[in-house]
């Protein structure tokens, strides 16, 4: 409990993510003063955008939507959240929620990197060695594996000596 002299107090109650509450008393001489105090949570809003939309929003375990989510409350803090969207990089940020304030974010999702096996074969048979050129640049030759770092349309081309070339 808290020992106050009698006489008049102001006293004021204080909890992150609630309002203050505020008490004023007049402690006569003697007496014991009991006084509930009911807090209440204080929320503020999120506005959530992603390019592209459609990614699952998480704060911590718990799902709040899809993007874009508009004015969803949330109680006032600071909130990790993640954002997933398959094909896409996992994206993770922390927004700190202000008391009755709209707080909006703009995500740039990043296209998961692909992975390009290429195996050439003549006749039913495997055909290690052959050329394998993307985009006009040499990677290497048969059996490759390459990482395609962004999304798009190419150009792969793969020859071997004495074999017709064969491009997509």
């Amino acid at each position: 409990g808290l020992k106050l002299l009698p006489g008049p107090h102001r006293i004021v109650i204080a909890l992150d993510g609630h309002g203050p509450e505020q008490l004023d008393l007049e402690l006569p001489p003697g007496e014991f003063v009991e006084r509930h105090v009911e807090l209440i949570r204080q929320h503020g809003y999120l506005t959530l955008r992603s390019t592209p939309a459609g990614a699952e929003v998480l704060a911590g375990h718990r799902a709040l939507g899809s993007t874009p989510l508009a004015r969803h409350q949330l109680d006032v803090a600071q909130h990790t959240l993640v954002l997933r969207k398959p094909g896409y990089v996992e994206h993770s940020l922390t927004v700190d929620i202000p008391a009755n304030e709209v707080r909006e974010l703009q995500v740039e999702l990043q296209p998961r990197p692909a992975t390009l096996r290429i195996l050439a074969s003549e006749g039913g048979r495997d055909l290690d060695g052959a050329t394998v050129t993307l985009d006009g640049e040499v990677l290497g030759a048969t059996p490759l594996t390459h990482t395609l770092e962004r999304p798009g349309r190419y150009r792969l081309r793969v020859e071997a000596e004495g074999l017709v070339p064969e491009e997509r």
